[in-house]
């Protein structure tokens, strides 16, 4: 028979239970506001390197209560910055923001932002060039925490992501970063004390109130030709921190009527941080003159959410008429 090859076998060992503790790790780490979080991404980056450009989308507001929940740090720790075009539906410029990371003379930082809980549509294409061009990238998804956990959607890529928990939970405060890769960071990081833990909810159950309730708004806004719904599909694995809509006229005095009338409108965002011009992007200028928020949280039934579309339209047909 000729010589035969002896192959040599080596006999694996399966354990009863996992073992390898960094397989699949995302350390978490909670501070009192997203914001907060942010700014400690910012500072470890910045104490790698103190030339880091960032890339920020050019869709950030402020308030005279609240200041601005991404521009804040980024004053605090006078980094360097350019902003990215977006549309005044709030999808990305593809090729306006490559060129402008690809003409950067410094490393660059890009924050992606997942508005209202809601990932760009070409939001893997995105970052699989981000990957493959070694830009490394943060996730802001103050909006998007069940969209992550829930939907699996965002949140994961990044190197590090941080939430907004109080946007979306019955809490009065809580921000938690998350770090993606690179499990040498943790030590980097701490825990600030008494913060409700996310996982205390019923997550899913949640994120299925809030799905369900988008879906009613958009069913009975549909039809309304002088309003212009941003995301009017729901895609699998979105779950919403807010309805948002555009309107032709006379949002402010819609917002003052219906949060008069017991309805909590939000406006994000109604004014833009001064550092964006309004040449350079005037679609993210004219959204924040037109966009108004219907709350979708899961404290609302049926039948308050009816009532609030019902009188929304009726308010809206007599200031259209102004």
């Amino acid at each position: 028979m000729g010589d035969i090859d002896k192959i040599e076998l080596k006999i694996m060992k399966i354990e009863k239970i996992a073992r390898i503790e960094n397989a699949y790790l995302r350390p978490v780490f909670f501070d009192n506001r997203a914001r907060d979080c942010w700014q400690s991404i910012l500072e470890y980056y910045l104490k790698e390197d103190s030339s880091y450009q960032l890339i920020l989308p050019a869709y950030i507001g402020w308030s005279s209560n609240e200041g601005s929940g991404i521009f804040d740090p980024v004053r605090n720790l006078r980094c360097n910055f350019s902003f990215y075009k977006l549309n005044n539906n709030l999808q990305i410029d593809i090729e306006y923001f490559k060129n402008l990371v690809i003409s950067s003379d410094h490393k660059c930082l890009v924050l992606l932002v997942h508005y209202f809980g809601f990932p760009d549509a070409r939001y893997l294409e995105l970052v699989y060039w981000l990957k493959v061009n070694k830009v490394d990238f943060i996730e802001d998804c103050a909006h998007a925490l069940l969209s992550d956990y829930v939907g699996n959607t965002c949140g994961k890529m990044g190197a590090m992501s941080f939430y907004s928990l109080h946007k979306l939970l019955p809490l009065k405060k809580g921000g938690m970063l998350v770090i993606n890769n690179n499990l040498e960071r943790i030590e980097k990081f701490r825990s600030v004390e008494n913060i409700n833990l996310p996982w205390e909810y019923d997550l899913n159950a949640i994120s299925e109130k809030r799905r369900s309730n988008y879906s009613l708004i958009n069913k009975y806004l549909n039809g309304n030709k002088d309003i212009e719904i941003l995301y009017p599909e729901l895609p699998d694995g979105i779950c919403p921190q807010t309805f948002p809509i555009k309107l032709k006229k006379n949002r402010d005095l819609v917002y003052k009527e219906m949060n008069e009338a017991g309805f909590g409108m939000v406006s994000l965002y109604h004014t833009m941080i001064r550092e964006i011009n309004c040449e350079l992007f005037p679609d993210s200028y004219d959204l924040s003159k037109h966009i108004i928020n219907f709350p979708v949280h899961q404290d609302i039934d049926f039948i308050e959410l009816k009532d609030m579309v019902y009188t929304f339209n009726k308010i809206y047909d007599k200031c259209l008429s102004y």
